[in-house]
């Protein structure tokens, strides 16, 4: 038995709330061909979606987001769409984050790069700080990246391209 992911199932709760204007739950669940109670449980998480449900509510429902989520659990990709301090604002408010994210993790890359080059029983404390904080700022980084790619892409109206290109990405790459 797999375990229950709730933040997929946080991030569908929030998609289905968001699309129930056009859309009712019962509909959804009839496109994917499913029991409206079965996406009730997944919605709150007492149940776990494989793969295939995951993806095809991601066809469904056309959320970037929901994929993103999806991506994360399956494939251990990296997921911050929680941290309020990168959120989707601008374009250009995420290139600003990015940028300085990049440059933080630039600032502390020489003293990493001493600090890694020393055998580990020869580190001092100092070193293993710099260490810690360089794979922060890294994943700071990475973050930061990824959600200006993807603030770009939904300010472009790319976000089903984008998913296809991540598709396309990890049919070629492995991901």
């Amino acid at each position: 038995m797999t375990l229950v992911d709730l933040k997929f199932a946080e991030r569908l709760k929030h998609d289905l709330t968001a699309i129930k204007p056009v859309k009712t739950h019962e509909q959804v669940a009839n496109e994917i061909h499913m029991a409206p109670s079965a996406l009730s449980n997944l919605k709150t998480g007492r149940r776990s979606a494989t793969r295939e449900v995951k993806q095809s509510l991601v066809q469904t429902l056309g959320s970037l987001k929901l994929a993103m989520s999806a991506a994360r659990s399956e494939f251990g990709v990296l997921s911050f769409l929680d941290d309020k301090k990168r959120r989707l604002d601008s374009p250009f408010t995420t290139s600003l984050i990015q940028y300085k994210e990049e440059q933080e993790r630039i600032q502390i890359q020489h003293d990493y790069n001493l600090a890694i080059c020393k055998k580990p029983q020869e580190r001092t404390a100092e070193d293993i700080a710099v260490i810690k904080d360089y794979f922060k700022e890294y994943l700071e980084e990475i973050a930061s990246e990824e959600t200006d790619v993807q603030a770009k892409a939904i300010d472009a109206g790319l976000d089903d391209e984008l998913q296809a290109m991540i598709n396309q990405f990890n049919r070629q790459y492995g991901g």
